[in-house]
């Protein structure tokens, strides 16, 4: 793997910094109070993507998803890595309780195992959602 930095911001830098990779993943968080920047950043990168070819995995949060229930409780915290993880579409994940949670060990190795081996459907697809490992459905390779 090769990890490269760059202004994803500007059409022209997600071109000359995604050429000759198979995939691109982005995990932005702006500062408070410009959270619009996501939306100039989102369309740099498919924009620029959009002239490499190159696959996008997008990291986001977990605002646009269904939500069993009345309340969205997701957590992406410190902790052991389980190895297991289950996934999800349009509606996130949650355990008995109601609670969505994963590690960040967890969450870093299902971002690979997706990288390496997509699950999601391809273009369209709309999110991955990982959570409670204790019912897990796939297991990290």
């Amino acid at each position: 793997m090769r990890v490269h930095v760059g202004e994803a911001s500007r059409v022209e830098a997600v071109v000359r910094v995604s050429r000759d990779h198979d995939l691109v993943i982005s995990a932005t968080r702006p500062p408070a109070g410009s959270e619009g920047e996501l939306v100039r950043t989102t369309k740099a990168l498919l924009s620029g993507l959009g002239q490499t070819g190159i696959r996008l995995l997008l990291v986001g949060g977990t605002a646009s998803l269904t939500v069993p229930g009345d309340e969205k409780r997701a957590a992406l915290e410190p902790g052991e890595r389980t190895g297991a993880y289950r996934l999800g579409s349009d509606e996130l994940v949650v355990d008995p309780n109601g609670v969505s949670r994963i590690s960040v060990k967890d969450f870093a190795v299902a971002l690979m195992d997706e990288a390496e081996r997509p699950v999601t459907p391809g273009p369209g697809s709309r999110s991955l959602t990982e959570a409670s490992p204790c019912e897990a459905t796939r297991t990290a390779q």
